[in-house]
């Protein structure tokens, strides 16, 4: 990629990272009360949309964590944020952290490679723009989930398609 590149390719991708979490936080504001938390089978990475939505956000916090050299213990407990204002405030944090860090980065700095230890102690060296694309995939699979457990809760989940985020970019 020419100079820029990665750069200029990641930075819509983590825009559509978190357009689409809000959106899923959004619909799930809706539910009524005890759905966030409401167990719907082992079927899913998270049984309720509590843990899943944890999980996610979780995740983002970790890689940002080993990205700044920190080597963390594990995921953020879910419990820690018992209700969904609590969880969407610790998410905008993140979210605000994670954009700070990528925002000044140029893409030989995105190009370089970063030693971390994965969650079962290895350890292991990532391409850090890379790392980043896993967080968004990471992230839109497991919003899949979400979306299909809002549907088995009676809530039609918004639209999440990347190309409908760019077409409400475009003007």
């Amino acid at each position: 990629m020419s100079d820029g590149g990665i750069r200029e390719l990641l930075r819509p991708l983590v825009d559509y990272n978190y357009w689409a979490n809000g959106r899923l936080l959004e619909a799930a504001g809706a539910l009524p009360a005890g759905a966030l938390t409401r167990e719907l089978g082992t079927e899913w990475s998270f049984p309720s949309l509590h843990r899943m939505f944890a999980h996610v956000m979780g995740a983002e916090a970790l890689w940002l964590a080993r990205w700044r050299g920190v080597d963390p213990a594990g995921l953020e407990p879910a419990d820690g944020y018992d209700a969904l204002p609590a969880l969407r405030a610790r998410w905008e944090a993140v979210e605000r952290d994670f954009r700070a860090y990528l925002e000044p980065l140029d893409d030989a700095a995105l190009r370089r490679a970063i030693d971390y230890r994965t969650l079962d102690g290895r350890p292991s060296r990532s391409v850090l723009w890379q790392m980043v694309q896993h967080v968004v995939n990471h992230g839109t699979h497991h919003r899949s989930e979400a979306a299909a457990m809002l549907t088995r809760l009676g809530h039609a989940p918004p639209p999440l398609d990347l190309i409908l985020y760019y077409r409400t970019r475009a003007d």
